[in-house]
C-alpha cells in the first residue's frame, strides 16, 4: 500500500482484501478487476466491510484488462487464446465520475488493481495531473516510467502504468463538466446506483 498525496491511495489486489477500515472514516474505492468470459466476476477483489461500516465506503468495480489496445493474447493457465479488451469509454466516463463525486468529500480514497502497478497507476497518476497539475515524468532507461512530483508521492518508486488507462481517464475527467446531464447511458445508470458492492 502506496500513500500517494494527502487521502490518495494505491495498492494491490491482497492488500485490498486485506484493508482494515477506520470506523467513523468515509472511503471512495476504485476496484479494477480483470474480467472473465468464463468465470463471470470471479477476480473481484472481496472487501470485508463491517455492516456498520457499509454507509461510509462507496466501491466502483470496473472490469477491463491491462491492455492498450484490444488483441488477442495467450492465457497461460486457461493455455488458450483469449481476447484483452482495454478500458473502454463507458468505463473511463464511469471512473471519472466516481471521482468528481467522491474525491472531495470522502476521508480516504483507494484506487487498486491487480497487481497495483498497472491499471491503478495509470488511474492515480490522471487524478494527480487533474487535480494538482504537478507531475513531471521522466523515462528511465529500462522503459520504466518514473513519477517524480514536487512534493512527497511516488517518492523513489517505480511504475509501468498503463497509458492508455491514464490518458483516458484523464480526458474523461477534464471532459465531464455536465455529467448530470450526460447523454451516455452507462452515466446515467450509474448515477442511479454510485454503489457498487459486487453486484
Amino acid at each position: 500500500m502506496q500513500l500517494i498525496k494527502e487521502k490518495l491511495y494505491t495498492m494491490n489486489k491482497i492488500e485490498a482484501e486485506s484493508f482494515e477500515f477506520t470506523k467513523g472514516k468515509t472511503y471512495a474505492i476504485i476496484s479494477v478487476f480483470t474480467p472473465d468470459a468464463e468465470n463471470g466476476n470471479r477476480n473481484k477483489a472481496n472487501f470485508i466491510i463491517p455492516e456498520d461500516q457499509k454507509e461510509n465506503i462507496n466501491i466502483l468495480y470496473s472490469g477491463f484488462h491491462d491492455a492498450l489496445e484490444s488483441e488477442t493474447a495467450y492465457d497461460l493457465e486457461k493455455r488458450d487464446y483469449i481476447t484483452l479488451y482495454p478500458l473502454s469509454e463507458d468505463e473511463s466516463l464511469a471512473i471519472a465520475l466516481f471521482i468528481k463525486l467522491n474525491y472531495d468529500i470522502v476521508d480516504y480514497f483507494v484506487v487498486h488493481c491487480e497487481m497495483g502497478v498497472s491499471r491503478s497507476a495509470g488511474i492515480v497518476r490522471a487524478i494527480l495531473k487533474w487535480k494538482y497539475g504537478r507531475n513531471k515524468i521522466f523515462q528511465s532507461p529500462n522503459g520504466y516510467i518514473q513519477e517524480l512530483y514536487e512534493e512527497e508521492f511516488y517518492k523513489n518508486k517505480m511504475y509501468k502504468y498503463n497509458s492508455h488507462v491514464y490518458k483516458s481517464v484523464l480526458e474523461s475527467l477534464r471532459n465531464l463538466s455536465d455529467y448530470k446531464n450526460h447523454p451516455n447511458l452507462a452515466i446515467n445508470t450509474f448515477l442511479e446506483n454510485k454503489n457498487r458492492y459486487g453486484d
